[in-house]
């Protein structure tokens, strides 16, 4: 297969926040967040995604704060709940989560007692685990949005087809 090259798959411009979540070596949730905005996990029923109180240590907890600073710009720090572990790589530097507290990278959270948040910046790659569950958070250039392709009808691709419906249907008139 032709290797993709990501330019013309990614708005390299921008930046977005990839969210995966992961039991064991099983992906059972990937979210994108391209605009600033918190991404919420616990039992509460607006949260983002599902995960028991006793992982993250309330009915509901961001996993990731988003703050707007304008229409689509703003910044994301993560969230570091008492007792993960797990690393964060930053421009080929990686530091455990613990050694990012120790050191005052990470300042305490105001929205969950005892967590820790970690400014995400271009290139941040970051991996959390809590009990059973892995977080994977990661700053990436968002997919492209599709062109439209409303109103672009190739009738060369659909000719045989056409021609066919044709003939099928001046068949049905003649019976």
């Amino acid at each position: 297969a032709r290797p993709v090259n990501p330019d013309e798959v990614e708005d390299r411009s921008a930046q977005a926040v990839e969210i995966i979540i992961m039991w064991g070596t099983t992906v059972i949730n990937a979210a994108h967040l391209s605009e600033p905005r918190s991404y919420t996990v616990g039992e509460d029923k607006t949260c983002d995604y599902f995960v028991p109180a006793t992982v993250v240590g309330s009915a509901k907890a961001p996993l990731v704060i988003g703050t707007a600073t304008g229409k689509n710009v703003g910044s994301w720090s993560l969230v570091i709940f008492p007792g993960a572990s797990g690393d964060v790589t930053v421009a080929n530097e990686r530091w455990t989560l613990s050694e990012l507290i120790a050191q005052g990278r990470a300042r305490p959270c105001g929205e969950v007692g005892g967590a820790h948040e970690f400014p995400l910046s271009p290139g941040t790659r970051c991996k959390m685990d809590v009990g059973s569950l892995t977080f994977l958070v990661n700053v990436v250039a968002p997919g492209r949005r599709p062109k439209a392709a409303f109103m672009q009808f190739n009738w060369k691709d659909y000719s045989y087809t056409g021609i066919s419906a044709l003939l099928h249907l001046t068949f049905l008139f003649l019976v």
